[in-house]
């Protein structure tokens, strides 16, 4: 089915594969990292995130470089699923990608890994003003909120009394909070 002219069932066979968690699936998925139509190959790097196969890594973080913002973004949520360390370098470099998504699939990826390497870059993210969206909150608090990172408390506790965060955002900023061992700056904060 890797090979019916019907690129539609070609894309259905190769996220299957994926799915299967077969060890012998890797090898025609690598292939297809080649492959000339651009849906193939964002089928096969979404199937070798699936997979899980630790020789995926190189060929994926070779993606990370490709022109196409798709392609990358795939890339980037592909690693995470690994979860091998050596991406952690790669995908904290990807956080100065301005391509639509690309910043938010990092900061998603990076919490998978569970790495503290990311709280810094995180932070200094929510600290400008031009990324600073929605689409990257989000993924950014729950990223500090699994690490539990200590030099996360004064920005976030900072954000708690922001006359620009909405009130979803304080929420979520909170919810971070309450992961946190309950330090008397936190409480006070929250309050």
């Amino acid at each position: 089915l890797l090979h019916d002219a019907n690129p539609l069932i070609r894309r259905t066979a190769a996220i299957a594969l994926g799915k299967s968690r077969a060890q012998r699936a890797g090898d025609p998925l690598l292939v297809l990292l080649q492959d000339t139509d651009k849906d193939m190959q964002v089928a096969a790097i979404e199937a070798l995130g699936y997979l899980r196969d630790p020789r995926a890594v190189a060929p994926l973080l070779n993606v990370l470089r490709n022109s196409d913002p798709n392609l990358r973004k795939q890339a980037i949520s592909a690693l995470g699923l690994l979860r091998e360390r050596q991406a952690v370098e790669p995908l904290l470099a990807m956080l100065t990608d301005t391509a639509p998504g690309i910043q938010s699939s990092a900061v998603t990826a990076l919490g998978w890994l569970h790495d503290r390497r990311a709280t810094a870059p995180i932070l200094a993210l929510l600290s400008d003003p031009k990324v600073v969206t929605k689409d990257f909150w989000l993924p950014a608090l729950n990223v500090l909120r699994n690490l539990c990172d200590p030099r996360a408390v004064d920005q976030l506790c900072t954000a708690l009394s922001a006359p620009d965060m909405t009130s979803m955002m304080l929420g979520l900023v909170h919810h971070t909070l309450m992961q946190y061992p309950q330090t008397p700056k936190i409480k006070s904060a929250m309050r």
